[in-house]
């Protein structure tokens, strides 16, 4: 069985801890991202980066629709990926718990400390997501949160992973993926 968004959530993980000099665009005057497969909007704060996104080298179905940055390790990223439970052979929610264990033992086997929260219903715009929280350690010493929203919209696994070392920016970044709207198609 694939479960592409471990994938996924992992190279989140990555490009919010590691360093970049791409020249990636300042967001000047666009203030809200729209992606027309879900009707999904979001604010962009203005002083946020856009991470180039490149697919070319993708063999799954997963599309990166925003990936956007305070800063090296404050991160907000966005995909979509179809999902069939004829195909998978389980419903939307037992998949999506499948992927939070499997995210817990890839963070294990790499050697972080791994607390996961427990999953817990979200309510953005009248559009229900599964949220949890995961805090990373290593060595005794904090090293990143995250958390993560998934929601199974117009037959798509809709997920959002917030990345932070900073708890304040983590909020923040909660608060913002919270002010997101939906239109009819949901």
């Amino acid at each position: 069985m694939k479960f592409h968004f471990l994938l996924f959530v992992v190279s989140c993980f990555a490009i919010a801890c590691q360093s970049s000099n791409n020249s990636e665009e300042k967001i000047a005057t666009a203030t809200t991202y729209n992606a027309d497969q879900i009707d999904w909007t979001i604010p962009v704060p203005a002083d946020w980066e856009y991470v180039p996104i490149d697919s070319t080298d993708r063999e799954d179905e997963i599309i990166d629709l925003l990936h956007i940055k305070k800063n090296e390790v404050n991160t907000l990223s966005a995909t979509i990926e179809p999902f069939d439970p004829l195909e998978f052979d389980m419903s939307w929610t037992t998949y999506n718990r499948l992927v939070k264990e499997m995210i817990y033992e890839s963070y294990q086997k790499d050697g972080f400390s791994v607390d996961t929260s427990a999953s817990r219903i979200v309510t953005v715009d009248g559009q229900p997501f599964e949220m949890y929280h995961i805090d990373l350690s290593q060595n005794n010493e904090p090293y990143a949160q995250q958390v993560l929203f998934g929601a199974f919209i117009n037959d798509l696994d809709f997920n959002v992973v917030l990345t932070s070392t900073e708890e304040k920016t983590l909020a923040d970044m909660k608060a913002l993926f919270l002010k997101s709207t939906f239109g009819t198609t949901n």
